[in-house]
């Protein structure tokens, strides 16, 4: 049995250490939520949460609000809570998935130990003049990483060519790449650009949501023209996407994200309706900062601890606790 015996929230503002951007978003620092529960025997639970206008549709103040105004009256009215009943609490409550997956992993929390981990993970080379790219790449392989995430837009093909050209040009072992562009893709732009890419397909791990998220059926056509894996990320924003997910037979890959989901216990649901399904999971962040990038570690973990997973949120941060080292992420 658990009494909540406060609850508060705190903003926090970190910088970032370059420009982190995408065909949705340019990012220089982070502002995100912290969520605290104290219990009556001294103990804290905490979970946070960052706003994503262009990819969830909220805002910091959004948020704030409904953690102040829904969430703590709610929780403070509770006088006893029992662990069987921790689950359905966050999920039953009127909020945005982000601010219920700062709710749900604290909940979570107070039944799980919180370990240290260490967990593979991609680095992500943002949107940039082809000149720089070079310069970008070899700098994240000196740090051990092998696993690109290349985000790109809507470019010229030629101009998408030079830049795998110039990553393909680095003859080091294991080095994947992982294409992401972010729904910025038109039909006949992906159909195009899944055929230039073919000719790199060793290279290429997987293609990650290059149609906007109400193009789902279109992504059946775009897995029958090419043998590159398509990953599902924006499409899949909680537990009620996951059955025409499975349905549309277009993905092999899935990108599970504790903000979209709403929190780690849908978020392992998910995971294990589709793994089932035999669709790959890896899990993912926003630009979160390192508490938020923790928690996610947490799930990775959890589903898969094996895996190359999406975790270098943290990574861009100029102040930080966790640490990457040859492409690792340790809490």
């Amino acid at each position: 049995m658990i009494t909540i015996e406060s609850v508060s929230i705190e903003k926090r503002t970190s910088s970032l250490h370059s420009p982190f951007v995408t065909a949705l978003r340019r990012v220089s620092e982070i502002e995100s939520i912290q969520f605290k529960l104290l219990l009556d025997d001294g103990r804290i639970a905490k979970g946070e949460c960052v706003a994503t206008p262009a990819i969830m549709g909220d805002s910091i103040e959004q948020i704030e609000r409904e953690l102040r105004h829904i969430v703590i009256p709610e929780l403070l009215s509770l006088k006893k809570i029992r662990d069987e009943e921790l689950p359905e609490i966050a999920l039953n409550l009127p909020i945005s998935n982000s601010a219920r997956a700062a709710v749900d992993f604290a909940l979570w929390s107070l039944c799980n130990e919180i370990k240290p981990v260490s967990i593979k993970t991609d680095v992500t080379i943002p949107i940039c003049d082809i000149s720089e790219l070079s310069n970008l790449l070899d700098n994240r392989i000196k740090e051990g990483f092998s696993v690109m995430k290349l985000k790109v837009g809507q470019e010229t093909l030629s101009d998408l060519r030079a830049r795998i050209e110039i990553i393909a040009a680095r003859e080091i072992s294991g080095l994947l790449i992982r294409i992401d562009p972010n729904q910025s893709w038109s039909m006949e732009y992906a159909l195009s650009a899944m055929n230039l890419l073919g000719d790199f397909a060793n290279l290429i791990e997987y293609i990650e949501q290059p149609l906007s998220r109400f193009s789902l059926d279109d992504n059946l056509k775009l897995k029958q023209s090419s043998d590159i894996a398509l990953m599902v990320d924006e499409t899949l924003m909680g537990l009620d996407d996951v059955d025409r997910i499975i349905d549309i037979g277009a993905f092999r890959w899935a990108n599970i994200k504790l903000i979209k989901a709403g929190g780690i216990y849908p978020a392992l649901q998910m995971a294990k309706q589709l793994s089932e399904a035999g669709i790959k999971v890896s899990i993912g962040s926003m630009m979160e900062s390192e508490f938020g990038l923790c928690s996610a570690a947490q799930l990775a973990h959890l589903v898969n601890p094996l895996s190359v997973h999406d975790l270098d949120a943290a990574w861009w941060l100029k102040e930080k606790t966790v640490s990457y080292e040859n492409g690792i992420l340790k809490t």
